[in-house]
């Protein structure tokens, strides 16, 4: 899992923490909010241990189920979010999603399960030197059985990053050569079912103006729990969920409408102060989402500036 505290200048904020680091990585940030970043599965399971464990009410979990480098991709941007919207994470990582492409060559779909491969390329898959993609972007990706694996060169500037298990170079092709960052893979990464297998997930488009409408009609919906900037569903970082319809009173008895009434307002109560962020100077804007930082990264940054393609 990700540990997300708002400070990009920390030098291990990109990288994966098990339980124990994660719990001493946030006591050491002391309050504010922080978000946990997960995959589904069992990441997600020792995400939730942390914050059982903290019992923070500023800590919120996300987790995603996504492949490995489309996973990183968002969670390069989600390290250029302001801390105190957090709790929007997942608006931004849906308005994110159609501007990401990845393409994954396989040297066996025989495990393949989603998508579905044909019967004919399960039977493929045991010929020696078999080769297949699959393409991952706004619609569902189709197996497709290829000679050779083209990789597509992102366009200057672009978030472009992949992985790979391939000892034999049989899928990865040129990826080794273009200069694109490479991620490592980890206990917790998600993997394919194929012996060999390589991934890269780009980024096309700049994603600011994205990230800006899709947060836009968001910009008063604030906690009134915790007083952090929330969405209309609930809170991420508190976990509640106060727009659960309530139940209508009984109509048989007045003073039990009444009741149920008075009731329903005391549980709609802010159970503290409803805070506006924007008033307090946390809030700069909502992201930080200027081109040169979030994919060019800062002048300073050189992590980021790795991970630019053509750099």
């Amino acid at each position: 899992m990700l540990v997300l505290t708002g400070s990009r200048s920390h030098p291990d904020a990109t990288k994966d923490w098990d339980m124990g680091q994660a719990a001493t990585i946030l006591e050491r940030f002391g309050q504010g909010p922080a978000l946990l970043l997960c995959r589904t599965g069992d990441d997600e399971h020792a995400a939730r241990m942390v914050r059982g464990i903290l019992k923070r009410r500023d800590l919120g979990i996300l987790a995603l189920d996504e492949p490995e480098t489309r996973f990183r991709a968002l969670a390069y941007c989600l390290l250029q979010l302001h801390s105190r919207a957090y709790g929007q994470a997942q608006t931004v990582v849906n308005a994110l999603r159609p501007a990401l492409r990845t393409r994954v060559a396989l040297s066996s779909v025989s495990k393949l399960t989603n998508p579905s491969p044909t019967i004919g390329q399960h039977l493929q898959s045991m010929m020696p030197g078999s080769r297949f993609t699959l393409d991952l972007g706004e619609a569902q990706g189709r197996v497709t059985k290829v000679k050779d694996v083209a990789w597509d060169q992102p366009p200057q500037g672009s978030l472009a990053i992949w992985a790979a298990d391939d000892e034999q170079n049989r899928v990865t092709g040129s990826l080794t050569s273009s200069g694109l960052h490479r991620e490592p893979l980890l206990p917790m990464s998600r993997t394919w079912p194929a012996k060999s297998w390589a991934e890269m997930t780009m980024l096309i488009t700049d994603p600011g103006p994205l990230v800006s409408r899709a947060l836009a009609p968001l910009t008063r919906t604030i906690c009134p729990y915790c007083g952090q900037m929330a969405e209309p569903q609930g809170c991420l970082l508190c976990g509640t969920w106060p727009n659960v319809p309530a139940q209508a009173p009984s109509a048989s008895s007045p003073t039990q409408s009444r009741s149920s009434d008075e009731s329903a307002s005391t549980a709609r109560r802010p159970a503290h102060p409803r805070h506006d962020p924007r008033s307090s100077g946390h809030l700069r804007g909502h992201v930080q989402l200027r081109p040169v930082d979030l994919l060019a990264g800062r002048p300073d940054d050189d992590r980021s500036q790795a991970l630019a393609a053509g750099d």
